[in-house]
């Protein structure tokens, strides 16, 4: 027995389909009404995180992508409330009309959660498809390898977590992204940094000279290495794949997010 609405959710019987009908509706929400919508939404999927659903990041960047750019639809999916498995959200991708991807909280919260991702074969293929045939996909957690399994070695990329620390980053007004390139020049956030980024992806990241900026003793003036990212964002196939380890949703990041995921210009220039 499979859900008529959505078609990616598989039941033993009608009885188990009624009774997890609360934990499947916002998956199957979301992929109806991105087969019905006249422009492709983004899908954000939340709850990896330690804080659970509705992370730090997810309402700042649904009301950026509401405000910013009213014409996207968005749908929040939480991945916590025990229903949503890596092949469910596969089927998603393929079957949904889906023009953009945020995973909120991947490699910061529980680690069999994150690894059930990272582990599934069929989760890898359907979000390596995806992108391939120009989905946008957008990853933000506080380490890339910790319960995420180096994701990024799906998308041939070598990105490693490195610093933890809040330092500021200057745009890289020269990234091949144009669009990306009229946002803020510069990005103060408290943020796991990744390193091995190739210069052309590294859309934010530590000019020489940088230190790190605390109110806490021994934490501040620290040098912080040339050659990582706040925010990386590759191409791969003919769409794009992109990190960002701000941890406290600054505006600048959530703004650059927004930018990232429609593939607009702002309106609103900075």
């Amino acid at each position: 027995l499979k859900c008529a609405s959505c078609k990616c959710v598989d039941y033993c019987s009608r009885d188990c389909q009624t009774s997890t009908w609360k934990k499947h509706k916002q998956l199957c929400k979301a992929v109806t009404s991105s087969l019905k919508s006249n422009s492709s939404p983004c899908l954000i999927l939340d709850g990896m995180g330690a804080l659970g659903s509705n992370d730090i990041n997810t309402k700042p960047i649904v009301n950026e992508l509401k405000s910013a750019h009213s014409d996207v639809p968005v749908s929040v999916v939480h991945l916590d409330d025990g229903f949503t498995a890596p092949q469910q959200i596969a089927t998603a991708l393929e079957k949904g009309n889906f023009s953009a991807c945020i995973i909120l909280g991947w490699g910061s919260g529980d680690e069999d959660f994150g690894l059930d991702f990272a582990k599934s074969l069929v989760f890898r293929e359907a979000l390596v498809s995806w992108v391939k045939k120009g989905g946008r996909l957008i990853v933000q957690g506080e380490r890339i390898s910790h319960a995420a399994g180096d994701w990024p070695e799906w998308f041939d990329l070598n990105w490693k977590s490195h610093d933890y620390c809040r330092s500021i980053h200057d745009l890289n007004t020269s990234h091949w992204f144009q669009e990306a390139a009229v946002a803020h020049p510069k990005m103060d956030v408290k943020a796991s940094l990744v390193k091995h980024v190739e210069p052309q992806d590294n859309l934010y990241g530590p000019p020489d000279g940088a230190v790190t900026l605390s109110s806490v003793p021994g934490y501040c003036g620290k040098v912080v290495s040339a050659g990582q990212s706040a925010f990386t964002l590759a191409k791969y196939g003919d769409g794009t794949v992109s990190y960002f380890g701000d941890v406290n949703a600054e505006k600048v990041t959530i703004e650059t997010v927004g930018i990232i995921a429609t593939g607009f210009i702002r309106i609103q220039q900075i």
